[in-house]
């Protein structure tokens, strides 16, 4: 039984990861053809991946690597998009880091605190590991994408706390008193 309630539950972190790639895409892919700007959409993207990995971080507070699996799901999706940069492979790895950190982040609390640590950390590793991926692949968007870094990191912060918080206490704390949603937990 522990075992079918496991899957169940990454199961569910995995459509969570869904919701957080299709949403990020629908939303991220005008500003980046916009501005031309391939770090653009994270200033949206974070408020929306934000809410979804809060969401799904407090529904499913009872389990390890509840971020992680997340963000598999999201980087395995995103592979073929312009999401956490051009097309390729490398999307992954950087996404399992993003959500390993989220998951460490709120490993002993998940208090307001620790959902702004977590957003502060996610967005960190994530530009950092995207920049060396741009910088290793010679990308001719890297001295633009540099110039901006300060600004857009600051600002998805900002936007992935504020999406962290909304997740969390609103959209979190009612899917948790949803009956479905205690029928898939067992509660």
């Amino acid at each position: 039984m522990a075992q079918q309630l496991t899957g169940k539950i990454y199961s569910l972190a995995g459509v969570f990861g869904g919701l957080a790639v299709g949403g990020a895409y629908f939303l991220g892919s005008g500003l980046a053809a916009v501005t031309g700007i391939p770090l653009m959409p994270a200033v949206i993207n974070g408020l929306w991946v934000g809410l979804m990995m809060s969401a799904a971080s407090y529904l499913l507070r009872g389990y390890m690597f509840v971020g992680t699996a997340m963000m598999f799901v999201y980087g395995v999706a995103a592979t073929f998009t312009i999401l956490l940069g051009p097309p390729g492979w490398h999307k992954i790895p950087i996404a399992i880091a993003m959500g390993f950190v989220w998951d460490i982040c709120l490993w002993k609390s998940k208090g307001a605190v620790a959902y702004s640590a977590a957003s502060a950390g996610f967005m960190a590793v994530g530009f950092a590991l995207l920049m060396l991926a741009f910088h290793l692949q010679q990308s001719p968007a890297f001295d633009k994408m540099l110039a901006a870094l300060p600004v857009v990191v600051t600002i998805s912060v900002v936007t992935m706390v504020i999406g962290s918080m909304i997740g969390r206490y609103v959209v979190g704390a009612r899917l948790d008193r949803l009956g479905v949603v205690k029928r898939v937990l067992g509660k």
